[in-house]
């Protein structure tokens, strides 16, 4: 993010009101739904939701004790030879590798 003068300062602070309302926005859909099993895909950069914050831990807040999960694609150069490292299997709880352009 660079520095921390004001403009990368309210860039963040902007990604973080996204966050907050995409994982409200989550929330307010499965209450609509609650009645039954229901199952809500929210599709959003790895940004908001890799390591289990931004719009994913907005969610989680907002919904304890049910189960969110995160899938973060990978681009890789080759998936033959790809061994994801530690911090990979901390990003997500389901890991997409991809080939990468």
């Amino acid at each position: 993010m660079g520095g921390h003068d004001g403009a990368n300062a309210n860039f963040y602070f902007a990604q973080c009101l996204k966050d907050e309302t995409m994982g409200e926005s989550v929330a307010t859909a499965f209450q609509k739904n609650a009645t039954g099993r229901v199952t809500i895909v929210h599709v959003n950069g790895a940004f908001h939701s890799d390591f289990g914050e931004g719009t994913a831990d907005s969610a989680r807040r907002r919904m304890p004790g049910r189960r969110i999960a995160v899938v973060s694609m990978m681009p890789v150069d080759d998936l033959d030879t790809t061994k994801p490292d530690d911090d990979d299997f901390k990003r997500a709880d389901y890991l997409v590798f991809t080939i990468g352009k």
